[in-house]
Formats: structure tokens, C-alpha cells, sequence
């Protein structure tokens, strides 16, 4: 780009705030800084405070530039050590937001499986027997074969009396669930990792 100012004498006169100074280096740099702003940020409303910070650094700090290119390469290099610090910035903001999500998710996670295994021993506990007997031995994680014979029963009565107490607690936990999200889960927040269909189904593959 060639200058509409050939006399570079105004670049001293930078130095010394002089205001028809800044309306050429305004002229003269402006709309290229932007331009060149926006290939880092990729926004134009950034890139336009960028380039403005540039320029009223330079006014805070009175530097002196002898020449057009001492000139041109502070106010490149200026413009691109702040949008990239922009850029860190922003990366940064975007690890901390996905880092507290995932906290949270976790958190929320936990709590969201404790209440549905509390919930679920707790109805375990309010079936009737031998139902009630064969599933607790079964979170103590007995074979079918062993609570048969700790039970005095059959193997095939074991397990019929398994999917019947399952199919009750598989009732039961529908309305579990339905609690569960309305207890923990706000309408405009789900985390990705909550999923209440996997703890009900992990809640009964225990009793398998």
C-alpha cells in the first residue's frame, strides 16, 4: 500500500501526541491492522479493539520511531501479540467452562446413582419373601446356585422367583427415574454423561 504521506516528519510527531498525527497513522494503518487482526480472530468487532488498544498504547506510551518501518513493524507485531492473546484467553475460558461441566456432570452423576441404589435396596427390602431374600443375596453377589442352596431351594425356582421380583422392580423404577429428574435435572441443563436409563439399567443388571 503506498502512502498518501510521503513526509514521514509526522511519525515524530507521534512522540508528542500531536492529534493531526494520529488522524494520518488513522489513514494510513487503521483498515490494514484490522484486516490483519481478523486472520487471527476471526471477528471483526475483536479485531477493531484490538487495533484500537494498539493505537491507544502507543498514544499512552509516547514511543519515538525514527522511520516508517520501525513504525509498521510495533504496530504488526503489537496487533498480533494481542490477538493471540485474545485467542489464549479465549482457549482458556473454554477449558475452564468444560472443566466445570464435567465437575459438574461427575458430581451430579454420583448423586443421581446413589439415590437410585439407595432407592432400589430400599424397595428390595419391601418385597415379600422369598423374593425379597433371593435379591439381597444376589447384591452379595451369591450365584443362583448358591442362594438355591442357602435358600433350600430349586435352581429354576431361584430364577422364577428372580423375574418375578424383577419385572416388579422394573415398575418401580420408572417412577424412580421420573423423581430422579425431577430432583436433580434442570429443564435447560442435562449433562452430556447423565444418562438416569443407564443407572436404572445398571441398577438392574446387579440383580441378574
Amino acid at each position: 500500500m503506498s502512502s498518501q504521506h510521503p513526509d514521514f516528519k509526522w511519525i515524530e510527531q507521534l512522540h508528542f501526541g500531536n492529534e493531526e498525527a494520529y488522524r494520518i497513522l488513522f489513514d494510513e494503518y487503521y483498515q490494514m491492522l484490522g484486516v490483519f487482526a481478523m486472520k487471527y480472530v476471526k471477528d471483526k468487532e475483536v479485531a477493531e479493539d484490538i487495533v484500537q488498544d494498539v493505537i491507544t498504547e502507543l498514544y499512552s506510551r509516547r514511543l519515538l520511531f525514527d522511520t516508517p518501518v520501525a513504525l509498521k513493524s510495533f504496530l504488526f507485531l503489537s496487533v498480533k501479540n494481542k490477538a493471540l492473546n485474545f485467542l489464549r484467553r479465549q482457549q482458556a475460558q473454554e477449558r475452564y467452562l468444560n472443566n466445570r461441566m464435567e465437575e459438574e456432570s461427575f458430581f451430579l452423576n454420583n448423586i443421581i446413582r446413589e439415590e437410585v441404589y439407595y432407592h432400589l435396596q430400599k424397595m428390595i427390602g419391601d418385597l415379600s419373601d422369598p423374593v425379597r431374600q433371593i435379591y439381597e443375596l444376589t447384591l452379595q453377589e451369591l450365584s443362583n446356585e448358591e442362594i438355591a442352596e442357602q435358600l433350600g431351594l430349586s435352581v429354576d425356582s431361584v430364577k422364577a422367583h428372580k423375574k418375578r421380583g424383577k419385572q416388579i422392580l422394573k415398575e418401580r423404577l420408572k417412577g424412580l427415574m421420573a423423581f430422579c429428574r425431577a430432583k436433580f435435572l434442570q429443564p435447560h441443563y442435562t449433562p452430556k454423561s447423565t444418562s438416569l436409563r443407564l443407572f436404572r439399567n445398571i441398577a438392574m443388571a446387579r440383580l441378574k
